[in-house]
């Protein structure tokens, strides 16, 4: 059973949490109590309903990863030169901004207000470039679809105008107001034999009280959009990809919908997998409990062919996988779940962070 992003309903979602039920041979009962662990799909709906908070967070993560590469189409404006990309972009952003058949409002987004990029000493120019750069041909040639760059661009545009604002931007984004979330977060990086930056979540190291406690729904959503544009403006994360790495340690279903708002986790998923000019080319879930097992089957059936590929939840016996597909244990983090890994060098915190934030 596959479903088209496009076409997406409730009845839809309904539909198909009842045939992962049923492909499980799930009988048990929806599990609709808020304080219960649900045991289906189903279930696990109704809970994920109540607790979106004004947002409808399965439809916004269908959405997120349906698609997260975006598409070539018949009519886009391809070039041959990066250099030709950029300034043919900056010319597209300056008429969008004097376009006077669109409200003022709507057009304020140009301006970037809210983008970090100075942050992390980069231009316009240079956020403009990795817009290009992301919209390179696959197949080899250097080719540059512009009008692809210029729809990424206009989302990161809305995301940051409509979801930003003045919680990222005042104070001033810098690594400094964020380091002690982050490190709250135990969020870590690292690159592997072939390249590609890799981002660590370790949830069996996570303070949940910490994280629930101690800092505000702005003060991560602050945190996470810097950690996203580390990474964004990573070289290694730009030419060769990310790779996403997380320990679940069997979290629970309750708590892991509840650990963060389940409007702002929609939100940075958003932001992170189908906005931003970094292509995700895999996933790896470590010590998955059985209802992630049953919760990725119903995504499944709204994620495209080379999404579904790139995903990887791995059984207990099989984290060898990882450390294999990552090149060995020199390319594995030191005290990462139960692999032996070795590396300590840390890219994006060896880069940015400060010894007292």
């Amino acid at each position: 059973m596959t479903i088209k992003e496009t076409t997406t309903t409730d009845a839809d979602i309904d539909d198909a949490a009842a045939a992962a039920d049923a492909a499980a041979s799930n009988t048990a009962s929806a599990g609709d109590d808020d304080h219960k662990e649900p045991t289906s799909v189903k279930g696990m709906v109704s809970v994920m309903r109540k607790h979106s908070d004004g947002t409808n967070v399965i439809k916004e993560s269908i959405k997120t990863f349906s698609n997260p590469d975006g598409s070539d189409k018949k009519d886009d404006k391809w070039v041959k030169s990066k250099e030709e990309g950029i300034t043919l972009v900056t010319a597209w952003v300056e008429a969008a901004k004097s376009d006077s058949k669109v409200k003022a409002k709507k057009r304020i987004k140009w301006n970037f207000e809210t983008s970090p990029h100075a942050q992390f000493d980069k231009t316009i120019e240079d956020l403009y470039a990795t817009f290009v750069h992301w919209a390179r041909a696959e197949d080899g040639d250097k080719d540059y679809n512009i009008s692809k760059a210029f729809r990424r661009l206009e989302s990161y545009a809305d995301w940051m105008h409509d979801n930003g604002g003045a919680e990222i931007s005042e104070p001033p984004l810098t690594i400094g107001s964020v380091q002690t979330c982050l490190e709250a977060w135990g969020m870590r990086s690292s690159i592997s034999k072939s390249n590609q930056l890799v981002w660590w979540f370790d949830m069996g190291t996570i303070d949940m009280s910490t994280i629930k406690t101690k800092y505000t729904v702005t003060e991560h959503m602050r945190a996470f959009v810097w950690y996203a544009h580390a990474i964004m403006y990573n070289p290694n994360a730009q030419e060769h990809g990310i790779v996403f790495c997380e320990d679940v340690a069997k979290l629970g279903f309750i708590q892991s919908i509840t650990l963060m708002p389940a409007k702002l986790s929609s939100k940075l998923d958003r932001l992170t997998i189908g906005v931003l000019p970094v292509r995700m080319t895999g996933m790896y879930l470590l010590s998955t409990p059985r209802w992630m097992d049953l919760f990725m089957k119903f995504m499944g059936m709204f994620m495209s062919k080379k999404m579904k590929d790139r995903m990887h939840p791995l059984k207990d016996s099989e984290w060898d996988k990882l450390e294999a597909n990552l090149g060995g244990k020199d390319y594995i983090l030191k005290g990462f779940g139960r692999l032996e890994g070795t590396l300590e060098a840390d890219p994006i915190k060896d880069a940015y962070y400060t010894s007292k934030p």
